[in-house]
């Protein structure tokens, strides 16, 4: 059963890497990992900050490919992810585009979600979100999750926490799910 959820990080690490110093505002990366065998792996990445309206906006993308295991597989994967975060006042919105495809033709996926956090006051922040997924090998593949929650900070270093997220997914040739959860955390950090 392949789920892959709106905002799942899906660029592998790499083995040998360089990150370039931060010159005004943007930054690169670049990296490849050698297997010593088909499956090698290169990527890229790179982001942009800058000042807006009392605010930031940073861009983001990021790029991987990884090849075939042998010479004449079809399970080479690539991927790519592009966010940008806008900051303002007590505000942030976060909107994300990841795709990943597998092969020539076993997924490609493509997903999309928005989030936002406002800071109502120093011990309270808010967030939600919602995303999806489809896949144009299978056009009946799609799953969506919304979700909602607080954060609530107790003292300093422990705060509590409850989210809550209503999703659905369904796929070719598989029964249709969906569901509701609520979670409660606390957390402490010192």
């Amino acid at each position: 059963n392949d789920i892959v959820m709106p905002g799942d990080e899906q660029l592998p690490g790499s083995s040998v890497s360089y990150l370039s110093p931060d010159m005004s505002g943007f930054q690169f990366s670049v990296g490849m990992g050698d297997t010593g065998a088909y499956s090698d792996t290169t990527s890229l990445g790179a982001k942009y900050v800058m000042a807006v309206a009392g605010g930031s906006m940073t861009l983001k993308y990021a790029q991987s490919d990884t090849g075939s295991t042998t010479s004449a597989a079809t399970d080479d994967v690539e991927a790519t992810s592009l966010g940008l975060v806008i900051a303002s006042g007590n505000a942030t919105l976060t909107l994300a585009q990841n795709t990943v495809g597998m092969g020539t033709s076993t997924t490609d996926y493509t997903a999309n979600s928005a989030g936002v956090t406002y800071k109502v006051s120093d011990t309270l922040t808010v967030q939600a979100y919602t995303g999806s997924t489809e896949d144009d090998i299978d056009a009946t593949y799609e799953i969506n999750d919304t979700g909602m929650g607080f954060t609530y900070t107790i003292a300093p270093g422990l705060t509590a926490s409850v989210t809550h997220n209503n999703w659905d997914r369904k796929a070719t040739g598989e029964t249709d799910e969906s569901g509701d959860n609520t979670a409660f955390a606390i957390d402490l950090s010192f």
